[in-house]
């Protein structure tokens, strides 16, 4: 190989190395990049009990009912979550052509 090939191909790794721990420290320090709240990505089809539980689940204190409050918030989410996954389910596994 000629010096200016091993010099671009040393570039370019230095690139992509470069641009590897940027992207490996961003995604470490950022957190989660989806802000949106889970009502606002609910489709219309979701149950009226998890979008009318529409709470942040941050505990403030460690009281026995708070604790209680914030797993039942959970439990619809989780509940709301299962409806749209069968739902999701259903509508893959619907047939469009005649047999």
């Amino acid at each position: 190989m000629s010096n200016s090939t091993k010099t671009i191909l040393w570039i370019v790794l230095a690139v992509v190395v470069v641009l590897g721990a940027w992207w490996w420290f961003a995604s470490q320090n950022n957190g989660p990049q989806n802000t949106a709240s889970p009502t606002v990505q609910s489709n219309a089809g979701a149950p009226a009990a998890a979008s009318a539980q529409n709470q942040t689940i941050v505990s403030t204190s460690t009281s026995d009912t708070s604790l209680d409050q914030d797993l039942a918030n959970i439990d619809s989410q989780l509940g709301g979550l299962a409806s749209d996954s069968a739902a999701v389910d259903d509508s893959l596994n619907q047939s469009t052509t005649a047999q």
